[in-house]
């Protein structure tokens, strides 16, 4: 719905989770942020409603090795 929302109105959306799985899907660029800091701004490929579950392996380890 968020990516629906985003194409439609072609604006910025900031969506706030915890779960990499759904920031993975949703979106288009993740920022981990750190004690006061930025750990990771990593842009994702494709149009966030065309990936699949489980896709996008490489950036799932970025993210998590910006969370350790």
């Amino acid at each position: 719905m968020t990516a629906n929302l985003q194409a439609k109105n072609k604006s910025t959306v900031i969506f706030v989770t915890h779960d990499i799985e759904e920031a993975l899907m949703i979106s288009n660029r993740i920022i981990v942020l750190g004690e006061n800091t930025i750990s990771l701004d990593l842009a994702v490929d494709g149009k966030p409603c065309d990936r699949n579950y489980g896709e996008n392996t490489k950036e799932r380890q970025e993210i998590l090795s910006a969370l350790t």
